[in-house]
């Protein structure tokens, strides 16, 4: 068998080096760290056979028919570079932000808990939860105010029975609250004053929920 690795949440603050990760086959999204939508890429090793899902002709490497999408080529490889580039200080920047959210929260709001480990995290997301909270009624009643969050990941398709398998993996705790969680993610436009800003509009869903 092959490992694959989605790594599109990763450009921005780790090491995606395919090489260096040890895979057989990696997936970049441009859209993740700043590049144009639509273009992706698809790395894996030589001894990786891949049935094309396009035919008609050699582009690709003859995996996909059809013009390349030579603007979006270049869009993509030039958001990867300034990622690159930007890493480090974006890193820092996004860490002392989550860690001011992930502080507060937890001075302030006894019951409510961070999923996840606190710092083996990316450091532009931040997921909380309280048993009993409505999240769906939640984003709303944040989105109202101003504030965009999720209660599920951005690439899920929510139905009953549709929950994050990640936050059904963290355990007990985790499998009860997946309907009781909510998810912020922090960017490169995201300051300091939005942060305190949000956390003040959120006291009024988690103390009277």
């Amino acid at each position: 068998p092959y490992v694959h690795t989605a790594a599109s949440q990763a450009a921005n603050y780790l090491d995606v080096s395919f090489q260096r990760l040890g895979v057989d086959m990696m997936t970049l999204d441009a859209s993740k760290f700043y590049g144009p939508k639509g273009v992706g890429l698809l790395a894996f090793k030589r001894y990786v056979t891949i049935k094309p899902l396009i035919f008609g002709g050699g582009q690709e490497k003859g995996l996909r028919a059809g013009t390349e999408n030579v603007p979006g080529i270049v869009g993509f490889a030039q958001a990867l570079v300034l990622a690159e580039k930007m890493k480090q200080k974006e890193v820092q920047r996004l860490r002392e932000l989550q860690e001011l959210f992930i502080t507060y929260v937890i001075k302030y709001y006894p019951d409510v808990f961070i999923q996840g480990d606190i710092e083996k995290r990316l450091p532009n997301n931040i997921n909380i939860a309280k048993l009993g909270l409505d999240s769906e009624f939640a984003v709303i009643k944040l989105d109202h105010a101003g504030i965009s969050c999720s209660s599920a990941s951005s690439c899920m398709n929510l139905s009953e029975e549709s929950y994050s398998y990640v936050i059904n993996a963290l355990g007990e705790r985790g499998r009860a609250s997946r309907s009781s969680s909510l998810r912020f993610t922090f960017g490169r436009n995201t300051t300091r004053k939005e942060i305190k800003l949000t956390l003040k509009k959120i006291r009024s869903i988690l103390i009277t929920q």
